[in-house]
C-alpha cells in the first residue's frame, strides 16, 4: 500500500467511525429526550459502568473511561444532584471517594434497557444481520488491539478488555481447549 493510499484509508476510517459515534450519540440523546431522563450520554456511561461494580473510586471511573477529572467531576455531581450516584469517603483510605448507585440509579439503568430495545443501533444490526455484524464486530477489536499497541491507550484496551469481555465472538475467534491448555 503507498502513503497516499494509507493516509486516505486512515481519513476514511476516521470519518466514518466520528459519523457513527455521533449518530449513535445524537440517537441516544433523543431516547434521553423522549424517556425525560435528564441524564448525559456520557452520565449514563458512568451509570452503565457501576452497573457492574458496587464501589467504585472516581479515580477508577476516570481511568476507565479515559476521562479526565475535570470532564467526570461535573458528571458526577449531575448524577449524585439527580439522585442517581452516592458518594463517600473509602473507610479504608480516607482519600478515595467511592461511587455508587443508589435504588433511583438502578432504576435508570432499567429504563436505559427498555431504551435499548428499539433504538438505531439495535435496528442498524437487525438490517445488516448476525453473520456480519459478528464479523464487523470482530474486526473491530483487531482494530482497537493494533491501535492500542501503537498509541498510549493501550492500557485503556487491555483494562476494558479485562473488565468488560465481548458478549459475541466468531467461532474461530473463540479460545479453545486447544488454546487455552485445558
Amino acid at each position: 500500500m503507498t502513503e497516499e493510499e494509507l493516509r486516505a484509508i486512515a481519513l476514511d476510517v476516521r470519518l466514518l467511525m466520528v459519523i457513527s459515534l455521533k449518530m449513535m450519540g445524537r440517537d441516544m440523546d433523543s431516547r434521553l429526550e423522549e424517556y425525560r431522563v435528564p441524564v448525559s450520554g456520557l452520565g449514563i456511561g458512568v451509570i452503565g459502568m457501576l452497573e457492574h461494580y458496587q464501589h467504585c473510586a472516581v479515580n477508577e471511573i476516570s481511568r476507565n473511561m479515559l476521562l479526565t477529572s475535570a470532564t467526570l467531576i461535573p458528571v458526577l455531581d449531575g448524577l449524585a444532584k439527580n439522585g442517581y450516584i452516592s458518594r463517600e469517603r473509602d473507610p479504608q483510605d480516607r482519600r478515595r471517594v467511592l461511587v455508587s448507585l443508589t435504588d433511583k440509579g438502578r432504576k435508570l439503568i432499567r429504563i436505559v434497557h427498555d431504551m435499548y430495545t428499539n433504538n438505531a443501533l439495535v435496528k442498524t444490526i437487525q438490517a445488516m444481520g448476525g453473520e456480519k455484524c459478528r464479523i464487523f464486530i470482530s474486526l473491530l477489536d483487531e482494530f482497537s488491539q493494533h491501535m492500542s499497541e501503537h498509541s498510549d491507550s493501550g492500557e485503556f484496551y487491555h483494562n476494558f478488555q479485562q473488565n468488560h469481555p465481548l458478549k459475541t465472538r466468531l467461532e474461530a475467534d473463540k479460545p479453545t481447549t486447544e488454546n487455552t491448555g485445558e
